[in-house]
C-alpha cells in the first residue's frame, strides 16, 4: 500500500478550495469535494496508478497522473515505486 504526501502547496491549495466553495456554494458542497479528494487519496494508496497519464507533462522525469475531483480541479500526482 502506498502513502500520500501532500507537499505544502497542495494542502494549501485543497484548504483554499474548501473555504472558497464553503462561501460560494455552500457547506454542504464543500464538504462533498472535501470528502472525494479524502475517497481519491485513500484510492491512490491501493491502486497508485490508478490516474491516467498527464499529457502536458510527459516531458518532465517523473510520470505524472492526474484525477478529477469535478469539471476544475485535478489531482495532480507522481508515484515513487522505490519508496512506495
Amino acid at each position: 500500500m502506498a502513502t500520500v504526501v501532500w507537499t505544502n502547496k497542495a494542502q494549501e491549495e485543497k484548504r483554499k478550495l474548501y473555504l472558497d466553495g464553503r462561501l460560494k456554494y455552500g457547506v454542504y458542497i464543500a464538504k462533498k469535494t472535501a470528502q472525494k479528494i479524502t475517497r481519491i487519496q485513500k484510492s491512490l494508496e491501493n491502486f497508485p496508478e490508478l490516474g491516467y497519464r498527464e499529457p502536458l507533462l510527459e516531458m518532465y522525469f517523473n510520470v505524472y497522473r492526474a484525477c478529477y475531483i469535478n469539471k476544475r480541479f485535478k489531482i495532480i500526482y507522481y508515484y515513487n515505486e522505490e519508496n512506495d
